[in-house]
């Protein structure tokens, strides 16, 4: 198991600092830490949190004080420290195992605080779990639950499947594969929907993006392009302001002769040379797709009139499937801190794909469950 340990240490490198809590009852004091570990590796928690940590942090900010109430409530409790360890997955399915370092934790207290996390609404996560501890101290606390030799504090269901295991272990999704599996026919690739939108289908490709309720859906295409908008206001006649367009080459080589590497590089060159670039993001591979961003400031004339916009351009490609797409989100300038988060939602679209308006029934319905040791 130390190996284990060992190799499962090498993903403790996030810390999220949240308002910690103190609360005392006649017999029991409980500090609930300010910060939380998560458990997946730096490159995959932006995959699957698309708008960052700040509805972890809300949410851990609930848990802890759910805790507290449970175990304030609980009456006279020997010291102890203790975590709670938390897994979010797709369409807002949260679970919880409850440890603690000197005894078990009394079912009393657990089907408390069950009830308390059933209450607590999931933040959005896609294309997998995110798992994450929250830890705290009873009554002062006893022997550390966290040392040198056991950096990640294991429920017992989780050390009996990592014993069975074979090495090397990709944490936590394996030990998830056992403890807490994925339901038959659940699939990853669809999209959880978040309160405000609704899953757009996008023509000819089956695939999906999340479209903000109210907004406008249009689609185009010409011998080489297929051309996607989402709105706010009606496209029609005289342009948009927000919004976010979405243009797809499929057999990129064939159209224009040059490798869809090629293409990209040179629609981001252009961008540059006609823009004044606030930021970028160097290109980073995923599966057989590359990306790369620009962010710019630029001088638009939309509805008769020039203003000045912020636009966040991000083109992807694959030899290999000789495609490229270019995605941009614009706003007036002054404006797009506003929208910034429905952009965060929107951007990872799924451009092809089968069956996702089935996959996506039921988005929006919360499964909270959780555990304590012995339960």
């Amino acid at each position: 198991m130390r190996a284990i340990r060992g190799r499962i240490t090498l993903f403790l490198t996030v810390l999220i600092f949240v308002a910690g809590n103190t609360l005392f009852a006649a017999n029991v004091s409980v500090d609930v830490q300010k910060s939380i570990s998560l458990f997946q590796p730096d490159d995959v928690l932006p995959q699957r949190l698309w708008c960052g940590y700040k509805d972890v942090v809300e949410y851990t900010k609930r848990i802890g004080a759910a805790l507290t109430q449970s175990f304030q409530a609980a009456g006279e409790l020997q010291p102890t420290n203790g975590a709670v360890m938390v897994v979010v997955k797709p369409q807002y399915q949260a679970k919880f195992w409850l440890m603690s370092s000197e005894y078990p934790v009394p079912e009393r207290i657990c089907d408390d605080f069950r009830g308390r996390f059933s209450g607590i609404r999931p933040p959005v996560v896609q294309a997998g779990p995110v798992a994450f501890a929250a830890f705290f101290t009873i009554n002062g606390g006893g022997k550390p639950l966290v040392t040198e030799a056991n950096p990640v504090p294991l429920p017992p269901d989780w050390e009996k499947a990592a014993k069975k295991l074979p090495r090397p272990i990709r944490f936590p999704e394996d030990i998830l594969a056992v403890v807490w599996p994925d339901e038959p026919g659940a699939s990853q690739s669809a999209l959880t929907v978040p309160d405000g939108f609704e899953l757009q289908m996008l023509d000819v490709t089956g695939g999906s993006i999340l479209k903000p309720k109210g907004w406008f859906y249009a689609f185009s295409r010409d011998a080489h392009n297929l051309v996607w908008t989402i709105t706010k206001e009606d496209p029609h006649p005289d342009g948009y302001r927000i919004g976010l367009r979405v243009q797809l080459v499929p057999e990129a080589s064939k159209s224009v002769k040059k490798s869809p590497q090629a293409i990209a590089e040179e629609i981001m060159a252009a961008i540059r040379k006609s823009a004044k670039v606030l930021n970028e993001c160097a290109p980073e591979k995923a599966g057989v797709f590359t990306s790369a961003c620009l962010e710019t400031k630029e001088t638009i004339a939309t509805a008769g009139k020039i203003g000045e916009y912020h636009v966040l351009h991000k083109t992807s490609w694959s030899n290999e499937k000789d495609m490229v797409s270019i995605t941009t989100f614009g706003t007036p300038y002054e404006e797009w801190n506003r929208y910034q988060d429905i952009y965060c939602q929107m951007k990872n679209s799924i451009l092809i794909g089968k069956d996702l308006a089935k996959e996506a029934q039921g988005s929006g319905r919360a499964q909270p469950v959780g555990a304590c040791p012995g339960s």
